[in-house]
């Protein structure tokens, strides 16, 4: 067996070179600080990748799947155009099982959802709208929902809205959920279900340990874009938000057809996030050495055109060759390296001769490039942001602990040098100290006050933000149902017209732009807000803490920008028209010109507006949780502030209460001693907190690539555009 090499292999290794970094720079005494800490290793414990393989049906995307996983027919590649689920594969996540699946079914409430749609649009649709297409959607639903019916029977009504967790998952027990079959099946002696739960199944989770990958990873397997059935287009379009590496599957017969071709300018729209194309069965082709060469300098050239500006990569391969060079008979490897085409084609792609077989298969099905390339992925995107964002949380943790050292070596630096007129230095300790205290009771009230008024700011400005961008999509909706009623009143005035239409390509670009465009706006004035709130606190602060700062508050706070995806409930809206009744094919016989038009309006707002209500959801929710993960980084700095503070309170109130009971020369002497060695072992400590701020910064919050000295591995992946 030849297993492809572990993928993310660099990032483990950042991973682990930035928690190293993290668990040294911490003081053992600074408790309240040590909850920054804790913060930033969860959160390198939590973070995983999301990798979504994508495609139209039949182009390989579960044989591929199969293959990186190292797991021969985990996944079902059969075809079920009954089937909406998107098959999670979880692997080596912290928080999960290392074992078992889970599979949620649609619940009653799921479905009704899915036939009525937006109640306000069917009813007007057919009380004044007899020639209105209503969505297609509706019938595919009640025909998936009849199929569901017919293979259950009884036990149909006792599955809706349960969850099935498994232990252990087999590939039958996938089939089960998420495969092709309408009926049972008998193999040999042996009845199988396969698919018998497909249609009524929701989502599909499977967990298992890491295996090929060195990081926590999510490997997502969709189902295919060009299939006819809407409810499997609608589930995959809607998983993309969540991706951050897009592997899009194409067929080496079908490169680039009009449905592969509409999906990537899809995904080129999700800024940030990679995006590989797999060219897969290459192994189907006559000729490899020119023809694969060929093909992808054609492709080059197209996507160089129709994705200007769009970073991506190209890999040629066939997943069916990387599936026998992992579990293929020695004899069916042999068949496929010996031949002719195959030894011209690892000529051209500089692969040895005396390489061994499966490792030559196995490269030259693209499954080994891919996984490089993926890799490479991995650390330059979300990971990289998930290390800068972690390295931000812990530069605010190293920074209140060098204000900590700074104080303690103030204090410390204070030595009683006249030991022989006791009485002056204890007037002089007293009001130094008592000064101190003050200072710091007065410093921890400000704090408490700035937080409570940047909380209620940044609340308030949420609560506008949402309000605003509702207000801004809605009046859009409103403008674009008049203007398109006011046509199909002034079409229908000309005469002739038999059939009406209109198209939301326009509406959705508009509500999209102006979507960004308000969330960009609230976003802006919420980084203002906090950005004043850093000023001044860190000016309190300084008056105490001359060197601490909270400028990293703004830091890697999520959602910089967002795709809110506008989805209307039909892309286009038909209207039969008989001309020799006028406006009679109304059911109102009453209804005059003026009132059929204000009902086309309502029915073209009411089908156009769930889009928008969820445009408005995702930017408020972002938002929410960009404000939401600003308080948290506040009120933690407040907290890890106030103990900080408190804990030198009660440091100064103990040596002040020493001093107030009378001291000797003697023990003077000795607190000045105990002074010094504190001095000396603060000053070291200092010096290396400094040098691991200095790594953090040039490391992790710079950008720049890490060198794999520093880090001490070698062998990233390859690939670019």
């Amino acid at each position: 067996m030849e297993s492809i090499p572990q993928i993310g292999e660099s990032s483990r290794a950042s991973i682990e070179h930035l928690r190293g970094l993290l668990r040294t720079a911490q003081l053992p005494d600074s408790p309240d600080v040590e909850a920054f800490f804790e913060k930033a290793l969860a959160h390198l414990r939590a973070g995983h990748v999301c990798i979504s393989v994508v495609g139209q049906v039949k182009a390989g995307k579960s044989s591929l799947i199969n293959v990186l996983a190292g797991m021969p027919g985990l996944l079902p590649t059969e075809v079920n155009p009954w089937t909406a689920v998107i098959t999670n594969l979880h692997f080596g996540h912290p928080d999960k099982p290392r074992s078992g699946g889970e599979f949620q079914l649609f619940s009653e409430d799921e479905w009704q959802e899915m036939l009525e749609g937006n109640k306000e649009t069917r009813a007007l649709a057919e009380d004044l709208l007899p020639g209105f297409d209503s969505n297609i959607l509706k019938q595919q639903v009640a025909e998936m929902q009849a199929s569901a019916k017919h293979r259950l029977g009884e036990l149909y009504r006792h599955l809706l809205g349960k969850t099935h967790k498994f232990s252990a998952i087999t590939p039958e027990i996938l089939e089960r959920y998420v495969s092709a079959g309408h009926h049972a099946r008998r193999k040999g002696d042996k009845v199988e279900n396969a698919g018998r739960f497909s249609g009524i199944t929701k989502s599909a989770d499977v967990f298992l340990p890491a295996g090929p990958f060195a990081i926590p990873v999510t490997l997502s397997d969709t189902p295919g874009i060009n299939d006819p059935f809407l409810v499997r287009d609608e589930i995959t379009t809607g998983s993309f938000r969540d991706a951050d590496i897009f592997v899009v599957a194409i067929s080496v017969h079908q490169a680039l057809g009009a449905a592969d071709m509409a999906l990537l300018k899809m995904l080129s729209r999700h800024k940030g996030k990679g995006l590989v194309i797999f060219v897969n069965r290459i192994d189907e082709m006559e000729e490899l050495a020119t023809g694969v060469p060929a093909i992808l300098r054609a492709l080059e050239e197209r996507l160089s055109n129709e994705l200007q500006g769009v970073d991506y990569t190209l890999v040629a391969g066939s997943a069916h060759w990387g599936d026998l060079a992992q579990n293929g008979s020695d004899l069916a490897v042999q068949a496929v390296v010996e031949a002719a085409k195959f030894k011209d084609y690892c000529k051209g792609l500089g692969i040895r001769g005396n390489t061994a077989a499966r490792k030559k298969l196995a490269t030259a099905s693209g499954c080994v490039p891919l996984g490089q390339v993926l890799s490479e992925l991995m650390e330059n995107g979300p990971v990289r942001a998930k290390l800068a964002k972690v390295a931000g949380e812990a530069a605010v943790a190293m920074n209140l602990q060098k204000s900590i050292l700074q104080e303690r070596m103030h204090d410390d630096g204070v030595t009683l040098l006249d030991v022989g007129n006791v009485p002056a230095i204890l007037d002089l300790e007293t009001s130094r100290l008592e000064h101190r205290i003050n200072a710091l009771v007065a410093l921890l009230e400000e704090l408490d006050d700035a937080e409570s008024d940047i909380r209620t700011r940044l609340l308030q400005n949420g609560d506008v933000v949402s309000r605003s961008i509702t207000n801004t999509l809605e009046a859009s909706l409103d403008r674009f149902a008049n203007a398109e009623a006011m046509r199909l009143q002034f079409d229908y005035a000309a005469g002739g017209l038999e059939k009406w239409s209109l198209d939301t390509a326009e509406l959705s670009e508009r509500i999209e732009a102006q979507t960004v465009q308000s969330y960009q706006n609230g976003r802006m004035e919420t980084d203002a807000l906090i950005a004043r709130f850093a000023s001044g606190v860190g000016e309190k602060l300084a008056r105490v803490f001359p060197e601490f700062t909270v400028g990293q508050l703004l830091e890697n706070l999520p959602h910089d920008e967002i795709l809110p995806g506008y989805k209307p409930k039909t892309t286009l809206i038909d209207i039969k028209l008989v001309n020799d009744r006028g406006w009679r094919f109304w059911k109102r016989a009453e209804m005059d010109e003026a009132q059929a038009v204000d009902a086309v309006m309502r029915v073209i707002r009411s089908e156009m507006l769930p889009g928008v209500d969820t445009c408005c959801e995702v930017a408020s929710l972002a938002i929410a949780e960009r404000t939401g993960e600003a308080l948290a980084r506040i009120s933690q700095t407040k907290t890890a502030a106030r103990g900080m503070i408190s804990t030198a309170i009660t440091g100064l109130k103990a040596e002040l209460e020493t001093l107030n009971e009378g001291v000797s020369e003697v023990a003077i002497a000795r607190i000045n001693s105990q002074r010094q060695a504190r001095l000396s072992s603060s000053g070291a400590a200092l010096a290396r907190l400094e040098e691991s701020l200095q790594i953090l910064s040039e490391l992790y919050l710079k950008h720049r690539p890490i060198p794999d000295d520093e880090l001490g591995h070698a062998g990233q992946g390859t690939g670019g555009k």
